[in-house]
């Protein structure tokens, strides 16, 4: 999470909060199923659910978890 530039999506301006800014998303841990991915950060957001993970690369992202996996170009807006 301290890769992020805030590692809190709720106080995202807080430097408290600020991260080394090096990957270009929000995400938020240990969101219940359903949970949906947020739109009004000035960055694409993830909720990652328990068995989840997220791989990142310099042009995109893949959501990981037990059953399967999905690539998200970096330039596209998570829904």
């Amino acid at each position: 999470m301290l890769l992020l530039p805030s590692f809190n999506v709720d106080d995202i301006h807080n430097p408290n909060f600020t991260g080394l800014d090096i990957v270009n998303l929000y995400f938020s841990v240990h969101c219940d199923i359903g949970t949906p991915n947020r739109k009004d950060l000035p960055l694409p957001h993830i909720a990652l659910q328990e068995n989840q993970a997220l791989e990142v690369f310099s042009d995109g992202y893949r959501l990981l978890d037990g059953n399967s996996q999905y690539n998200y170009p970096h330039s596209t807006q998570l829904s």
